[in-house]
């Protein structure tokens, strides 16, 4: 464990799971990874995340991968909800630990 702090990612998790997605993907921007980041915000807003519990954390200095198993809602009506698998890695940076990529099955 590289001594990343748990509480980003969660505060991170938690305002993606709160609708700021399009705010935390902003530099995201720049790049080809526009798309994604948009794609990511539409698919968050379509099946929000309910819940989420940590299965597997990855040390890939300088980059930690954490992998999730989260309860989503099927659709925006909120009418059912399923189980899929997530990631969010962190890299350490000179500033301190920064979540560089989310990746979701929807």
């Amino acid at each position: 464990m590289l001594g990343i702090r748990p509480a980003t990612v969660r505060r991170f998790i938690s305002e993606m799971r709160d609708g700021n997605c399009r705010k935390l993907l902003a530099q995201w921007g720049k790049d080809c990874r526009k798309k994604r980041a948009d794609f990511l915000c539409n698919s968050e807003a379509q099946h929000a995340l309910i819940s989420w519990n940590l299965v597997e954390w990855e040390d890939a200095p300088p980059l930690v991968i954490l992998h999730y198993k989260g309860q989503r809602y099927s659709s925006p009506s909120q009418d059912a909800t399923y189980k899929d698998l997530f990631s969010v890695t962190e890299e350490k940076k000179d500033s301190g630990w920064t979540v560089t990529k989310y990746d979701s099955f929807y």
